[in-house]
């Protein structure tokens, strides 16, 4: 017999070998039809999963609509999407990967031909009789060379790639008694799931071969990629260097071609599939147990993708779809999905002529005037409150030599998105961020704990190569301005100058009307620097700050960057939509790169922790959330023009235009209209402005030192003395 836990504590007794269905249908038969899989001892599995050992589970069901459960919904509705196209186009297409989204799913499909409209219209049909048809959804391990020959012979030869690509590796354990086993002449080329504390000795050894054009760092957190070095240099210098300290870490090395060996492994090996009617699909699942569990969705675009998301490879097809546990969440979901397009910020940009792009500047944005004035007011807001909060401001350059970039880490990480230019036999870079460069400016002179906590706050124009494809109007371009700030301060300042930092963030965020912030710690990843009582000490304080700050928060275990924790503050807009904005991220790494210093109480050189901290993240997109969170109608303060003024015969001039004087001398954005339109075509046209208020003035206003004063969105004419206009518009 097993022990099997559960989310409310209690426990019971089963044979050993039991499904979770069958514990499910124990408990009652309605939590069986509604469970779609389970958590065993916290890993997603599928409901048909045999249980032999003592655990603890908790069953998914699909009509909660929490993350997991929405997961599935959307990775079986990818899976009925893929079984759509195959029955409707047979052998015309070829399907590759499926994965779930947030909000959705999508399915990449090889064809000759387009997918239109009336296309989409038609699969969606289908993924419905699929649905209807309630077929089993069953999992089977396949050898996988067997796996291989049969999607081959079904003409499905992106899967076969796939697996083949999955099992033409070896792994082999790092340890001392494996190095010392190993070849001479085996090429290796990908180190992963690297969980070491990098250290100086082994930043040179890195940078060594790098320089020697057998090393690319694409990220620290990532692969690296090494060529043509023996397993054996590379496994005396890794022991040496203790990478694998505390961890096993794994070496992988690629052959070219399949060999017999290779062959061998395969026929060794399995990979799973998921079958449901006459339709097999490689997958790792888990899945419900059955199509009928998913019944509600939308398909909603096709866009292209490249295969494996190389550019050198054969364009594909992706559909997109959206899938949710109830038809009342798929409406409300497709309702916002319409809202949102009315608001779409490059639709209401030119229609309030704030700004454009265009693809002689691809990524750039040229501000118009009132564009411009609402990012000069933002700007403005923002850098009077850091200089109230001891904040100094910096302007640091734009252009930088390599030089710099390596020693920060940076060329290794971003050298692909930055920015080059060759000049005076020298290289630069047009700086991708700020950090470096706040760093150097901290360097300059000798710092005392007495100068610590050290506010460098920056309004930093920064340019990174993004690929054409990703970029959306003014919220993903390649030229951004950052509110950026870096605190440098002892470990022991990191709390208060944390809650400091929520502070300013909730006010600023405030005077936007975003009231609603959802605020995420991510704790330390496998892969870090520091030990663990530093990061012990900064996560405890990390959250202590926002407990006494008396904000509540989720933990994102293991998602910290490898140099520290990091927070993040999510907006929820008008329609609901969640915007990753403000960032507040401990770096143990950076300023000991770049050799920051400063002189501790005992009278010794000791390094800074650094906070990166952002708030609106960047003017660009910052603008573009506010204007699709308005829909253009921006409150006074933030108005481009916050008042029109239009009389209704030019014998009232003089009169408005001593009244337009005045709000401007007081510093109102104010527009005087005595155009020959009349007054209801002055009245929509400022109306379609979305001017926040038009003030008419008539005979009757003039003799009575009056103005009549009409609301954005309102039928409504208040009339008042002329020098009331300020109150009454705030």
């Amino acid at each position: 017999m097993i022990k099997i836990t559960f989310p409310d504590g209690k426990i019971g007794e089963f044979e050993s070998g039991i499904t979770g269905l069958e514990i499910a249908k124990n408990i009652s038969i309605s939590l069986a039809k509604r469970t779609t899989a389970m958590r065993i001892n916290g890993n997603l599995v599928d409901i048909s999963t045999k249980i032999i050992v003592d655990s603890t589970i908790k069953f998914i069901t699909n009509d909660l609509g929490d993350e997991d459960c929405l997961d599935i919904l959307r990775h079986d509705a990818a899976h009925l999407l893929a079984q759509a196209v195959k029955e409707i186009y047979g052998n015309k297409v070829q399907i590759t990967i499926g994965p779930n989204i947030e909000n959705g799913f999508y399915y990449d499909i090889a064809s000759g031909f387009s997918f239109s409209t009336d296309d989409l219209a038609k699969i969606e049909a289908k993924m419905q009789e699929i649905s209807q048809k309630n077929y089993p959804i069953t999992r089977e391990e396949w050898k996988s060379l067997d796996a291989i020959a049969y999607f081959k012979s079904i003409g499905e030869n992106y899967k076969a790639e796939i697996i083949a690509d999955l099992f033409n590796t070896e792994k082999i354990k790092l340890n001392e008694k494996d190095s010392a086993e190993w070849g001479n002449s085996l090429d290796i080329t990908n180190i992963a799931s690297m969980s070491i504390e990098i250290n100086n000795e082994i930043k040179g050894f890195l940078q060594y071969y790098y320089e020697k054009g057998k090393l690319t760092i694409m990220e620290l957190s990532e692969d690296l990629v090494l060529n043509t070095y023996t397993a054996r240099e590379i496994a005396s210098q890794l022991i040496r260097l203790k990478f694998y300290d505390k961890h096993v870490d794994e070496i992988y090395y690629n052959k070219q071609n399949i060999t017999q060996e290779i062959k061998e492994k395969l026929d060794k090996e399995v990979v799973s599939v998921y079958k449901h009617g006459d339709f097999t699909d490689l997958c790792r699942g888990p899945h419900a147990p059955s199509t009928g569990m998913t019944k509600f969705f939308k398909l909603q675009k096709v866009s292209g993708a490249y295969w494996r998301g190389d550019s050198k490879n054969q364009m594909l097809q992706r559909i997109y779809g959206t899938a949710w546990h109830s038809k009342a969440a798929l409406d409300d979901y497709l309702k916002m999905i319409e809202e949102a397009e009315r608001r779409d910020h490059r639709k209401i940009g030119l229609e309030l002529d704030l700004f454009h792009v265009q693809e002689e500047a691809a990524g750039c944005v040229f501000w118009h005037h009132n564009g411009w004035t609402i990012y000069k007011i933002i700007e403005n807001f923002v850098r009077e409150k850091m200089l109230e909060n001891g904040y100094q401001e910096v302007k640091t350059p734009q252009m930088v030599d390599k030089i710099l970039w390596e020693k920060s880490g940076h060329w290794e990480k971003f050298h692909e998105n930055m920015f080059v230019c060759e000049t005076e036999e020298k290289t630069f870079a047009i700086k991708p961020m700020n950090c470096p460069c706040h760093i150097q400016i901290f360097n300059q002179g000798l710092k005392s704990y007495r100068d610590l906590p050290l506010r460098m706050a920056e309004f930093g124009s920064c340019h990174r190569n993004e690929s054409s494809g990703s970029l959306h109007g003014i919220m993903r371009v390649r030229n951004f301005t950052q509110d950026d700030a870096h605190i440098f301060c002892t470990i022991d300042q990191i709390e208060s100058e944390t809650m400091a930092f929520c502070k300013l963030l909730f006010e600023i965020y405030a005077k936007f009307e975003f009231n609603d912030v959802a605020i995420k710690l991510s704790t330390r990843p496998e892969m870090r620097v520091g030990s663990d009582e530093t990061w012990d000490k900064a996560e405890s304080m990390l959250s202590n700050a926002i407990k006494n700050c008396g904000y509540e928060y989720e933990i994102l275990p293991g998602e910290g960057a490898f140099y520290g924790p990091k927070l993040e503050f999510q907006l929820k807009d008008a329609i609901g939509r969640r915007w990753q904005c403000g960032t507040l991220q401990l770096d143990f790494n950076m300023t000991d790169r770049l050799g920051a210093k400063f002189i501790n109480k005992d009278g010794e050189k000791e390094t800074p922790v650094m906070l990166h901290r952002a708030i609106l993240g960047s003017l660009e997109r910052f603008i573009g959330i506010l204007t699709e969170n308005y829909a253009g109608k921006f409150p006074f303060w933030l108005a481009p023009s916050q008042i029109a003024i239009c009389t209704i015969t030019n014998d009232l001039d003089d009169y408005a235009s001593e009244i337009v004087a005045d709000l401007k001398s007081k510093g109102v954005r104010v527009i005087f209209d005595n155009n020959a339109a009349t007054l209801n075509a002055k009245i929509r046209a400022h109306s379609l402005a979305k001017i926040p208020f038009i003030g008419i003035i008539g005979k009757k206003e003039k003799e009575l030192s009056q103005i009549t004063m009409r609301r954005l969105g309102s039928d409504e004419n208040i009339t008042i003395n002329a020098g009331e206009i300020i109150d009454f518009c705030k």
